[in-house]
């Protein structure tokens, strides 16, 4: 007995490795297929942070355009036409996030005490023009809205007087167009909650020129301004925690990588740990803001990434079953080795093959059963995350079950145990009815089938099940190695003295020098959809001796990146 152990337990740990082999590769596909999702998802999400934010600056960037010609059409416009020029436009009210719309004067230094005098007059008699200084130009702040305790205290300031929006406001001034400030503090708030940031709009006075630099320069009269608390502006269009349960947040630059404009609340938990960055700009108010969202990374225990664990623990039990079984049904054949070493070695071998196909199928059609009870709720109500799971356990038991039916087949084939069930049926129906089986498949890759029938009817003589086989995987490789969106052709024609079936691509193609090791057991030819869709190379192998055991063959056109065509040609006389 112990001799017997000893000579089985190299085919056994050769099928467990085997199957740890494809349960690694099936592992390594889903986290690289989880990261794609997330590299996608990460990216989206960057679009649209990037996007909602373009559209509500747009949206204050027209408002003041808006305000622009109010003071185009009006030389004397007052603090009262300010006020409903904003009420009319209810910017402030329909987006939230800006503190205040205000209005600029551009003052040179030899007119700023006639300019306060006036203002004294027709304003208010306390306004004075802050922060004092000696400066060669002023533009104190004259209409603001809305008409807060704190927006008040506003009027009068000089933003000439310090330097990131006097940077903005020359930059307006000699570009003709909106100009957003780099990160600034609120004049009434040292917090970290007053920072800001102020969108400037240039008046020049009408009728001067101002194709160039220099006559914009000298045409200036003031800007009308949109001033904006950054923590305030963000979090009414974004949520401060990210997306995705705080799995994804962002961070956003100002005037380059270095300058931060905001960071979302979770970021730095986010990036402490493995994650993924996507980077995009938006040029906005002669300045560039640069998004960085960032998100957790696909990894074997992250939470919502289950599926590669869920892979790895499933195909663990399920190498040890399946080692488990070829050990018992090795052990139980070996005693027939002992006694006819060289007959007994050959027979066993396909005995074997056969056998372990019909003890994987019946583990794994249980299990099929029992997911599909879960799925129709005879164990209870499963939420959306459980089901998820369960679907994706049930495809993969499908994959599976194909794979042990092709081995099946294979094994069948190879020791000349197959019997043809002949009887007559129509080849044309046979078709159709597969198409319509393998919709759901063709649909999910977004293909479009068509299916070209004769209208005349030729009855056929054979094993309707195996041609059915042969039919469905010419079918089922045409639509794994064509790549999404692709074009699939299924036509039937008769002549005289055959019957051809073939299946036509615009996929992937094969190179001619690989093709004639299509037909060989356990044969793939390696390409960039080999992986992604998995398979056995069994199926063409038995394509080719369901042909074969009609008295038929099977033949190939194949150009690389050019689609394939394979053809199973029958004879047209029933035997």
């Amino acid at each position: 007995m112990q001799r017997i152990e000893k000579t089985i337990l190299l085919p056994v740990l050769v099928v467990f490795l085997a199957v740890m082999a494809v349960v690694g590769i099936s592992f390594f596909m889903s986290l690289n297929s989880n990261q794609k999702e997330l590299d996608a998802a990460a990216a989206e999400y960057g679009e649209s942070t990037r996007n909602v934010i373009r559209d509500r600056l747009n949206i204050f960037e027209e408002t003041l355009h808006a305000g622009l010609g109010l003071f185009a059409g009006n030389q004397a416009v007052n603090k009262d036409q300010f006020n409903q020029f904003i009420n009319t436009s209810a910017v402030l009210e329909r987006y939230p996030g800006a503190q205040s719309v205000a209005y600029a004067k551009v003052v040179p230094r030899d007119q700023l005490g006639t300019f306060q005098d006036s203002l004294r007059t027709t304003l208010n008699p306390t306004f004075t023009v802050y922060p004092e200084g000696s400066r060669d130009v002023y533009a104190p702040v004259v209409f603001i809205e809305p008409q807060s305790d704190s927006n008040k205290k506003i009027v009068g300031f000089d933003a000439y007087s310090e330097s990131v929006r006097q940077k903005a406001l020359i930059r307006a001034r000699d570009s003709g167009k909106v100009t957003v400030t780099e990160v600034v503090q609120s004049l009434f708030d040292t917090t970290p909650e007053g920072r800001a940031f102020v969108m400037y709009a240039p008046q020049y006075k009408t009728g001067m020129p101002i194709s160039t630099t220099e006559e914009r320069q000298a045409a200036i009269e003031g800007y009308l301004y949109a001033g904006f608390r950054i923590s305030r502006f963000m979090e009414s269009v974004l949520p401060a925690d990210g997306d995705d349960n705080g799995r994804a947040a962002f961070k956003v630059s100002i005037g380059g990588e270095d300058q931060e404009f905001y960071k979302a609340k979770n970021y730095d938990q986010i990036i402490s740990g493995g994650h993924i960055s996507k980077t995009t700009d938006l040029n906005v108010g002669n300045n560039t803001l640069r998004f960085t969202v960032v998100r957790q990374s696909a990894g074997l225990f992250s939470s919502g990434d289950s599926q590669p664990l869920a892979i790895l623990i499933f195909g663990l039990v399920a190498a040890i079953l399946i080692s488990g079984a070829v050990w018992l049904i090795l052990r139980g054949k070996a005693n027939e080795l002992l006694l006819e070493q060289e007959r007994g070695i050959n027979e066993a071998k396909d005995n074997l093959l056969s056998l372990a196909s019909h003890q994987l199928r019946t583990p794994a059609t249980g299990v099929k059963q029992y997911l599909g009870m879960i799925l129709q709720g005879f164990a209870g109500d499963v939420d959306p995350h459980q089901r998820q799971l369960i679907e994706k356990a049930y495809a993969s038991n499908e994959r599976q079950l194909k794979t042990i039916n092709d081995v099946l087949y294979m094994a069948r084939l190879g020791s000349g145990r197959i019997i043809l069930s002949k009887s007559t049926f129509l080849i044309r129906d046979l078709l159709q009815d597969i198409v319509r089986e393998l919709d759901n498949e063709a649909t999910a890759r977004h293909h479009k089938i068509t299916v070209k029938v004769p209208k005349r009817k030729k009855e056929f003589y054979g094993d309707a099940h195996m041609v059915r086989m042969a039919i469905e995987n010419l079918i089922t490789n045409a639509i794994k190695y064509t790549r999404d969106n692709g074009k699939i052709t299924i036509q039937l024609s008769y002549t005289k003295d055959e019957i051809r079936i073939s299946v036509k691509d615009n996929g992937i193609g094969i190179d001619k020098s690989q093709q004639d090791r299509l037909f060989e057991q356990f044969e793939r030819i390696d390409n960039d959809l080999s992986i992604a869709v998995g398979g056995s190379g069994i199926g063409l192998y038995v394509v080719r001796n369901i042909a074969g055991m009609h008295d038929g063959h099977v033949e190939v056109e194949s150009e690389l990146d050019n689609g394939s065509t394979f053809t199973i040609v029958l004879p047209a006389t029933a035997k």
